[in-house]
């Protein structure tokens, strides 16, 4: 994620330091600083961590950040906030990743209740971590994210390695959503209001993007996955107040379960005051 690194860095017993340093960190320019760090106690290895400071611009530096974000899911952030974080960096690669801003100058426009004005101020922590694999266990080379936007969304995500989302699970609230081993994306919350009708052509949309300008690789695919789309795989969601199929309800509680057998319908299943039923 590190690239363009510029300044003057020092070397002392065969670890390097810096407290000076300019680079780019998933396309963002940053000023960083550089230090060593000894694994642990019973290994050698050593970690590499960057502290770093910088502006985050949308949509001018959307392609760097593709790498771990499809564009089309950054599409719907625009203006400028300041960020910082640190990256972690071992002979394997990366080991961590943090990502913090308090989102003060972005906007974001998603259909309510997600939607901010840039003025807003709204915390956001992204931690992108390599999970740790047993010794010869052969596994799909993977990076697993954890996202909190204030007290509104938390998001698991699991990504490959060459880019491109494996899956996620989205939670409205501060719960953070349990992620599944198969590839596809979840829907979970209590929304205060939720209009789906507004909500139905992004959920779409985000389902089957094109592929990536920089990457090359659709959602879902990565370097083992030939995946096309990234899956829809469960919608559960309740709301005092509803918005569906051009009508309103009140205290409905949504679960749409896409079919296990290709080519089946979707089962959508509705509980509510004045609603009850599947439809397929």
């Amino acid at each position: 994620p590190i690239h363009h690194l510029r300044g003057a860095i020092q070397v002392h017993n065969q670890t390097p330091s810096s407290n000076n340093i300019r680079a780019t960190v998933y396309g963002v320019p940053v000023t960083a600083s550089l230090k060593t760090l000894q694994a642990r106690s019973n290994d050698n290895s050593l970690h590499y961590a960057l502290t770093y400071a910088g502006r985050l611009q949308l949509p001018t530096q959307a392609a760097g950040l593709s790498r771990i974000i499809p564009q089309p899911y950054l599409k719907y952030l625009q203006g400028s906030s300041v960020i910082n974080g640190e990256v972690l960096v071992d002979a394997e690669g990366l080991q961590r990743f943090t990502l913090n801003s308090p989102m003060t100058g972005m906007a974001v426009n998603l259909p309510a209740p997600m939607t901010k004005i840039a003025a807003q101020t709204q915390n956001m922590n992204f931690v992108l971590l390599r999970p740790p694999s047993a010794k010869g266990q052969v596994v799909t080379p993977s990076l697993e994210g954890t996202l909190r936007w204030q007290d509104r969304l938390s998001a698991r995500l699991r990504l490959r390695d060459r880019g491109g989302i494996h899956s996620a699970a989205i939670q409205w609230g501060e719960r953070v959503p349990t992620l599944g081993t198969q590839s596809g994306w979840w829907l979970f919350g209590d929304f205060p209001a939720l209009n789906w009708d507004e909500w139905q052509p992004i959920v779409s949309e985000l389902s089957e993007v094109a592929p990536d300008p920089v990457t090359g690789l659709e959602v879902g695919q990565g370097s083992l996955d030939n995946t096309a789309t990234l899956p829809l795989r469960m919608v559960d969601i309740s709301s005092p107040r509803l918005t569906a199929f051009g009508q309103q309800w009140g205290q409905v509680h949504v679960q749409l379960t896409p079919p296990s057998i290709p080519g089946a319908l979707n089962v959508l299943r509705l509980t509510g005051e004045h609603v009850h039923g599947n439809v397929q």
